[in-house]
């Protein structure tokens, strides 16, 4: 038989929290105006303020973006084709690591790998030891730089957490200034994924003794690999 106690004292707790915040604020559990006024703000998507280092030209945003992600201890290349990626991934990892891991987002780019045939190419499970993960992102912020996951069928989320070298793919026209274009484009597309990552840099922690570690929890290396150009019809958020 089913025991339910647990699960009725937290409806009963949680709705204690709720009365005791409506006291506080003066109102009752029906507020058809407050409703109301939420249901607008959300239906709206209303733009918060955005600082100016978020509103330059594209080209600018691309260099900020590689300016404060490198900040962070990440390093990045700029290529201008996607068959260039094999190159770059080898370039990077140099002679002594071959073995890297892809997704199915990444599979599906049809990269031609045997242009850099010192690399071994893993397809992703959800056991496979990885010494590079190598994923794609939905986009990235040169407010803060920051590259930002999207988890989906072809990515798993996991991918870009337990690879030591995480090597992420990144186009340059999905660059943008601010975080709140982010917001924007995903509510455009219509679905929501069921986990968005912000990353800015490897895995760190200073908590033991105020001394920087890396690969504490995640990644020790993160490298973007920036591809094409700016796009000539970006307009920034107002």
């Amino acid at each position: 038989m089913e025991d339910k106690t647990a699960g009725h004292c937290q409806l009963v707790a949680r709705e204690q929290i709720f009365n005791q915040l409506r006291q506080r604020l003066g109102v009752g559990e029906i507020d058809t105006a407050r409703r109301t006024s939420v249901d607008k703000r959300l239906q709206l998507h209303p733009m918060n303020t955005v600082p100016a280092r978020a509103k330059l030209a594209h080209a600018a945003l691309i260099d900020s973006f590689e300016q404060r992600i490198s900040a962070y201890q990440a390093s990045v290349s700029r290529i201008t084709k996607l068959d260039s990626i094999p190159q770059a991934i080898s370039g990077y990892l140099g002679p002594k690591l071959n073995d890297v891991t892809i997704n199915a987002e990444v599979e599906a780019l049809n990269l031609p790998f045997e242009t850099a045939p010192g690399l071994k190419i893993i397809p992703w499970s959800p056991k496979t030891s990885m010494r590079v993960s190598i994923t794609c992102c939905v986009a990235a912020i040169a407010e803060t730089g920051s590259v930002v996951i999207a988890s989906s069928s072809r990515n798993g989320i996991s991918q870009n957490f337990l690879g030591d070298i995480h090597i992420v793919i990144l186009k340059a026209e999905d660059i943008v200034g601010a975080y709140e274009e982010i917001w924007h484009r995903i509510r455009l597309a219509g679905r929501l994924p069921r986990h968005i990552t912000f990353i800015s840099g490897p895995s760190c922690t200073g908590d033991i003794e105020m001394v920087m570690e890396y690969g504490a929890h995640g990644p020790r290396q993160l490298h973007i690999i920036i591809v094409g150009m700016s796009p000539q019809d970006y307009q920034p958020l107002p």
